[in-house]
């Protein structure tokens, strides 16, 4: 199976969403509700995948920092094994006693191994940490920024997925409960984004007592299941 490379992703994604909001800034009206439907949730579906890749993004700065750190510090504890050697050598050397013909030879000089105080490895490593904490975030905020633009699509489906027909809108609405969940874990705020929540109740309160339309045995039934759980 051929991996495509990250940037080609993105690239093919993004063209996506241009094309996308070229057709639907035309008139929406002029769109039949399934394809309005269709083109929405694949717009937000491809802000969804460029979230993955901003995070993708962040944890490889984080990585390639600890990376850098774990080399770093293999180099470090070989120039403290290589330092050691130089002294042992050089008293070794310079303990044996000089030839009767002259005095003491001088002891040969090893390499010079130069090791950072405490202090400047410190600062050195807390300034590399600080710039791949930063680049992360960044990466986070694009992650978050997707996922945004990603709920606003869903939710313009949304509004005109019931035109299509009723296993349409609880389709619709599963998946935009979805984003919802996964929107708010990004941001953090889980326990105070409620917006999941209300919408599967709003819609399951609507549609559970409606019979006409509604498949309960099939994936309409599934889908109100899946709304039931979610209000709770």
């Amino acid at each position: 199976m051929t991996t495509v490379p990250a940037e080609a992703q993105r690239q093919g994604l993004e063209d996506v969403i241009r094309l996308v909001d070229e057709r639907l800034s035309r008139s929406t009206s002029s769109f039949d509700a399934a394809s309005y439907v269709t083109y929405c949730v694949s717009r937000s579906d491809a802000h969804a995948q460029l979230a993955e890749l901003a995070v993708a993004d962040s944890r490889a700065a984080l990585d390639a920092a600890a990376a850098v750190l774990e080399a770093e510090e293999r180099q470090e504890a070989e120039a403290r094994e290589e330092k050691a050697e130089v002294e042992a050598g050089a008293a070794t050397e310079g303990g044996g006693e000089g030839s009767a013909a002259g005095p003491p030879s001088s002891p040969k000089r090893g390499p010079m191994v130069v090791l950072e105080t405490a202090d400047e490895r410190r600062d050195r490593l807390a300034t590399r940490q600080l710039a791949a904490d930063t680049l992360a975030a960044e990466h986070e905020q694009v992650a978050l920024g997707h996922l945004s633009k990603a709920v606003e699509s869903y939710e313009a489906a949304v509004t005109r997925s019931g035109e299509v027909d009723v296993g349409m809108r609880l389709q619709v609405a599963v998946g935009l409960c979805s984003l919802y969940q996964r929107a708010a874990a990004a941001a953090g705020v889980e326990k105070r984004d409620t917006r999941a929540q209300d919408l599967a109740q709003r819609t399951y309160v609507e549609l559970q007592s409606q019979r006409e339309g509604i498949d309960f045995d099939g994936s309409d039934g599934v889908y109100l299941n899946l709304l039931r759980q979610l209000a709770r």
